[in-house]
């Protein structure tokens, strides 16, 4: 039961009804985070309202805070977003992370693109009403307003009858980068006031592009001929950061949405044969002006006041990462990349984290008992080191997917397969909380 519930419990009991401090300040504890999201800082405590990044610490409405959240990618297409929030909350889910624009150029949903450029006040009432209840629920949010990256490159290119890609966000006289810049100030200045509003991300694992150029074995979806470098992808984020930091007046988190670096990052970027790196190597990653971290590589220094990664479980994933230290796995990553980002003096951001190990097919309904015991055992692992290691921020994929989306079988629903997950995320938060 709720520490909040057990109060009510208290005061509306015709018997004596004892309760501990730790339950009386666990409830309060509760009421702060969950009630003043909605109703102001006010009511709890004093400082910013809403979630605020200083350094390698978080705020929430002046408080100290760290919390785990999910992923919602198509919320925008739900039709009861009352509904939906109200759902969250009652799950001890604090925020999403949800993909502010639409996938990509032909999408035909309430949120696709065409309606920016068609009828944009149609396109902001959505979004407008996603924030107001969002704020009224008291959930959180970061969307991430460029998911796909090739999708704007296309977009211009048949709006302006102009042949640009993705190579396009790196010229300051595309369409691209115009369009990208302008929109990102737009939507800063239109919602970063909002206690709602927890962040706002660039887009989704730009940096896996690269990779498939050098390795063939690297993460598909990408044109074996991707005409961006590892180094050129790091500028994309790195202008982004810096003008979207120019605009981030309220301090919310600003993320690039990048990746877990690939294991031969190093050997890509300077022509050797793909294999796993050294650690040494990993970590010192040559650049026109001296060696970084491959997370920091990705995640540009004072463009951004967070490090992003996402790191999974899957059947086909390495538990070794580095070719001269023993294995690692996702928990081990997770350590890893919390220590680089307080070397950063930033805080970290896992955008994306869960386990796949126990299904097969698209529905996930083909797993044996042993294997979903096997995906269990690894998304509590995970989470005791997002925990236990003082990540600050964390979004598990995903929840909520439409029953006809192509994806479904990462769903995250209340008493489905992966049901658990949710109820192991309101555990971890509220051991964060000490409830």
């Amino acid at each position: 039961m709720k520490p909040s519930h057990l109060i009510e419990q208290a005061l509306h009991s015709s018997r004596p009804v004892f309760l501990s401090r730790r339950v009386v300040m666990g409830a309060i504890t509760y009421l702060c985070v969950a009630e003043a999201i909605a109703h102001g800082a006010a009511e709890c405590g004093d400082g910013n309202s809403g979630l605020v990044v200083e350094g390698t610490r978080v705020y929430l409405n002046g408080k100290p805070y760290r919390g785990i959240g999910v992923n919602f990618y198509d919320i925008l297409d739900h039709s009861n977003l009352r509904m939906e929030f109200r759902r969250l909350r009652e799950l001890w889910i604090p925020f999403i992370r949800l993909d502010f624009g639409a996938f990509g150029p032909a999408d035909k949903s309430a949120r696709a693109w065409s309606y920016y450029f068609s009828d944009r006040p149609r396109w902001y009432a959505l979004r407008d009403e996603c924030v107001a209840i969002a704020e009224e629920a008291g959930i959180g949010l970061i969307p991430s307003l460029f998911w796909s990256f090739g999708t704007i490159p296309e977009l211009m290119s048949s709006i302006h009858n102009v042949d640009e890609n993705v190579a396009s966000w790196l010229r300051p006289d595309s369409y691209t980068y115009q369009f990208i810049h302008e929109f990102t100030a737009d939507v800063i200045s239109r919602y970063s006031k909002s206690r709602a509003i927890w962040g706002f991300e660039l887009g989704d694992e730009y940096n896996n592009g690269p990779g498939k150029t050098c390795n063939a074995s690297a993460l598909s979806g990408y044109e074996p001929a991707f005409p961006l470098t590892f180094t050129e992808i790091s500028e994309i984020y790195r202008a982004w950061g810096m003008s979207a930091t120019r605009r981030n007046t309220h301090n919310r988190l600003l993320s690039t949405g990048a990746n877990l670096a690939l294991d031969d990052i190093y050997a890509c970027i300077v022509g050797a044969v793909p294999r796993p790196d050294t650690f040494r190597d990993w970590m010192n990653l040559p650049t026109a002006t001296g060696t970084v971290s491959a997370p920091s590589l990705l995640n540009p220094k004072k463009a951004y006041n967070s490090n992003s990664v996402h790191i999974y479980q899957e059947s086909g994933m390495p538990n070794r990462w580095f070719r001269d230290r023993p294995q690692i796995g996702p928990a081990g990553l997770i350590r890893l990349h919390k220590n680089i980002a307080d070397e950063d003096g930033r805080v970290l951001f896992i955008g994306e984290f869960g386990s796949l190990s126990g299904t097969s097919g698209q529905d996930g309904r083909n797993g044996t008992a042993a294997s979903y015991d096997v995906e269990r055992k690894y998304f509590k692992e995970m989470l005791d080191s997002i925990v236990d290691s003082g990540t600050q921020l964390a979004c598990a994929w995903n929840y909520g997917y439409l029953p006809n989306n192509a994806v479904k079988r990462w769903n995250m629903d209340p008493g489905g397969l992966r049901g658990y997950m949710l109820e192991e995320i309101a555990t971890a938060n509220k051991r964060m909380l000490d409830i």
